[in-house]
């Protein structure tokens, strides 16, 4: 659609025109143009094929400063850089559920297979090791279960305090908390960068945010610089009082602000803090694989244990 736009189409006759080709698009332009033969705002058009509320809210920020070619092209961008992200996610967080899966697999067949041959051989007869074995289903389970609830109340009790002291409470937290910092640096600069690459001024951004903001954390910075900007603070100096963006954060907005490229600046920064968000995974992941190691090295030792100190206790026995 964007190719067609660029070239002079309107945005009926771009639609009209992809109805004619076969493809994924082909279904959702039909629907879109019938909603707009019948007067139907732009906005809620794509409302009425399933779109993204973010997007929509885009939508209907074009139909008021009439930029529709250059929202639909930063909304491509967002989307390609978003795709991106989740299939480096999804990347990342494959390698460890194949280990999990592993060791689970392993504490299965032992359970299944191992366990009633050496209770077998050992005449009904059962070793410290081999009660632990026997018993590590239930310490494995009441751990999870253990952690869950724990995880569930310190979910329900954080949910009483102020938006502000929540997300400070995570960023502070021992090795997740500079993920979480980088996280909100990558989320609030594409947020943000979209929207001032669509050329839209500070305080109506702010409106935005206010009225269509997904995280918490989001909406109560755009309620509390809304209010700054009310009282003639500088607005976007106050990326620097809030201690969960990072420090390269504030400078961007200080900088970029004078030489009219902030927008694009801020898309480009959250797919960097995107990059450095995954490569902290990837070194906690090769932090974890040795434990997994150590561990299943462990249970081959337990396992040996088990087979051969009764063995041993008989040779000293018949001695």
């Amino acid at each position: 659609m964007k190719e067609l736009l660029k070239n002079g189409f309107s945005i009926n006759e771009s639609l009209a025109f992809i109805t004619k080709l076969e493809g994924p698009e082909k279904a959702a332009a039909a629907a879109l143009l019938r909603e707009l033969e019948k007067g139907a705002p732009l906005a809620e058009g794509f409302k009425a094929v399933g779109a993204s509320k973010s997007l929509q809210t885009q939508i209907a920020l074009a139909e008021i400063h009439g930029d529709f070619l250059g929202t639909i092209t930063i909304s491509e961008k967002t989307h390609r850089m978003l795709e991106k992200q989740k299939k480096q996610l999804l990347k990342v967080a494959l390698y460890p559920c194949i280990l999990l899966l592993f060791l689970l697999g392993m504490l299965l067949v032992m359970q299944v297979y191992l366990l009633p041959q050496l209770l077998e051989m050992q005449e009904g007869k059962k070793s410290w090791s081999f009660a632990f074995f026997e018993a590590l289903p239930q310490i494995i389970l009441l751990t999870v279960l253990g952690l869950l609830l724990a995880a569930s109340l310190g979910k329900r009790f954080m949910s009483r305090w102020p938006v502000y002291r929540r997300t400070l409470f995570l960023i502070r937290l021992p090795i997740i908390g500079k993920c979480y910092r980088e996280y909100l640096s990558a989320y609030f600069s594409r947020e943000l960068g979209k929207l001032f690459a669509q050329g839209l001024e500070m305080k109506k951004i702010l409106q935005v945010l206010v009225a269509e903001a997904a995280l918490p954390v989001m909406k109560a910075w755009a309620e509390e610089v809304a209010e700054d900007t009310a009282k003639g603070l500088e607005t976007l100096k106050t990326f620097d009082r809030w201690e969960f963006f990072n420090t390269e954060m504030g400078h961007i907005a200080n900088t970029s602000s004078m030489s009219g490229h902030l927008g694009e600046e801020l898309l480009l920064y959250s797919e960097m803090c995107w990059e450095r968000l995954m490569q902290r995974f990837e070194k906690m992941i090769h932090l974890i694989q040795p434990l997994v190691f150590l561990f299943i090295a462990c249970m081959i030792l337990l396992l040996y244990s088990a087979l051969l100190l009764p063995i041993y206790n008989t040779s000293w026995g018949d001695m």
